[in-house]
């Protein structure tokens, strides 16, 4: 779960190894899409909500005491306003927008980060989280399952 869905769903899927521009390659597990997708869905979901419950505990020890408070403070300051825009736009549906887009610094950690930071119920957290997860993990399959036709 640590790398999210992002790169599991591709190493779950893909089958040997295959080569990629920029001379970049990947090796793979070769195990069929459908398992692959519901297994990181579901590991993806539950390291946020793992995350949700941490930062509950954690949050104010870590922006105070803890030996990365300046790493955490700026992640924490960063995401916050990115998170922000999502949800000022889209409400609590910018969550799920923000965990379900595959772009480097958003995902499970931050989304998740972004509505403990916003103060968003926990109800509404497990929906949009639910539902970014979800779409994020159709995105990446379909991009990986294209992506092995055109470079295979």
């Amino acid at each position: 779960p640590f790398i999210e869905l992002r790169l599991a769903i591709p190493v779950g899927i893909l089958s040997g190894t295959m080569h990629l521009p920029f001379g970049y390659t990947i090796s793979g597990l070769g195990m069929h899409p459908l398992a692959v997708f519901f297994i990181c869905i579901a590991a993806n979901f539950a390291t946020g909500i793992l995350v949700y419950f941490i930062l509950s505990k954690l949050d104010s020890w870590l922006r105070k005491k803890s030996p990365i408070k300046n790493w955490y403070s700026r992640w924490r300051g960063k995401t916050e306003k990115r998170v922000a825009n999502f949800t000022r736009k889209y409400g609590e549906l910018g969550v799920a927008l923000f965990i379900a887009i595959p772009l480097p610094g958003s995902g499970v950690y931050a989304g998740t980060l972004g509505a403990f930071i916003l103060d968003l119920p926990k109800k509404k957290f497990l929906i949009a989280t639910a539902l970014g997860v979800t779409i994020a993990g159709i995105i990446v399959t379909l991009l990986t399952l294209s992506g092995q036709l055109l470079f295979v």
